[in-house]
């Protein structure tokens, strides 16, 4: 679900480009950044982040399309001085070209956008193209970790695994909460509270 748009957004990503950066920059910045290197796609304001970050260590991107969210994010990572987290504030299907192969320990993905109706199967996010790429995006034996409140997107995800490439080390229809080893984000937390299944995968880069 998309946020409602902040006036205040826009120029707060402008004016912190040394965390809030842009397609072109990326290259050169997770060269040269500490390692290892997290990504989380679709970040939401940070709740999950703000959690993981700190314990992995290394650095942390995070890629959230949604401007206000983003900002909120963003807001986050300055004024709590959260250190090694950066923002891409743009779409995944954007970044092909700009984020490095075989580079990351670990991806998360939590509560995507499920596109339920059958004719938006193309625009999820674990749509198989999609699922090839972030494995690319993977060092060997490194994991992508999925969540999610639809059985849609739970389904769809592990008939579109791409077998060449990921395989499930964990399948938990009915995931519960784990605090030493994972976060909750904004969504996860309302959704547990209001009685929702959740289910996560783990899938290992082949």
């Amino acid at each position: 679900m998309r946020t409602r748009r902040k006036k205040w957004a826009a120029p707060y990503l402008a004016d912190h480009q040394e965390i809030a950066v842009n397609e072109e920059a990326l290259p050169s910045l997770l060269e040269n950044l500490p390692h290892p290197l997290y990504l989380e796609v679709g970040a939401g304001k940070g709740a999950f982040m703000a959690q993981m970050a700190p314990r992995l260590g290394g650095s942390y991107l995070c890629l959230e399309r949604d401007e206000t969210a983003a900002a909120s994010l963003l807001r986050k990572v300055v004024e709590e001085d959260i250190k090694g987290v950066y923002l891409a504030p743009t779409d995944l299907d954007y970044l092909e070209n700009y984020l490095p192969k075989d580079a990351f320990a670990g991806i998360f993905m939590n509560f995507p956008d499920p596109w339920p109706k059958k004719r938006h199967e193309k625009r999820r996010l674990c749509y198989q193209p999609r699922l090839k790429l972030l494995a690319s995006l993977l060092k060997p034996g490194a994991l992508l970790a999925l969540k999610t409140d639809s059985d849609v997107f739970y389904e769809f995800a592990k008939e579109q695994l791409p077998a060449d490439c990921l395989e499930i080390v964990l399948d938990e229809p009915d995931y519960q909460f784990d605090p030493s080893g994972d976060a909750q984000s904004e969504y996860e937390i309302k959704k547990r509270e209001a009685g929702f299944k959740i289910h996560r995968l783990l899938l290992r880069r082949i």
